[in-house]
């Protein structure tokens, strides 16, 4: 197997299929939360978020960025995000569009990006000026 088609494999099966998984239990999890044992998938709540962090690892070893932990909270950040947002009553929530909705979404989730960047750049660069 050549190492495109193996990238390609890894990104389809752990990055995506991770993407899902943490995305269906998340959901999961909030509907157990905020609406008090409503469950989607009939698991326990404590099993909704295993099952929501193994998908956002996933989507680490899927991406290769493996080891970089900060970048899970990138992942988490979305389903975060959408648990936030349910909170609030719904005439506040009710004028929020969808573009609207997708501009909270993304601002939050490269917010943390950028964050984790940043940490991951301050680390090498402290790790290059330690090592001289």
């Amino acid at each position: 197997m050549t190492q495109r088609v193996w990238l390609a494999v890894r990104f389809v099966v752990f990055g995506i299929g991770g993407f899902v998984l943490m995305m269906i239990f998340s959901l999961d999890l909030t509907e157990q939360t905020i609406a008090h044992h409503r469950s989607l998938t009939n698991t326990k709540p404590l099993v909704s978020a295993m099952l929501m962090i193994v998908g956002a690892v996933s989507i680490l070893f899927g991406v290769s960025e493996w080891k970089r932990w900060a970048y899970v909270s990138v992942f988490l950040s979305i389903p975060a995000t959408f648990a936030i947002l349910t909170v609030p009553p719904d005439r506040f929530t009710d004028w929020l569009s969808l573009p609207i909705l997708a501009a909270i979404l993304v601002s939050v989730a490269w917010a943390a990006f950028v964050l984790s960047r940043r940490h991951y750049r301050r680390r090498d660069n402290a790790a290059h000026t330690g090592s001289r």
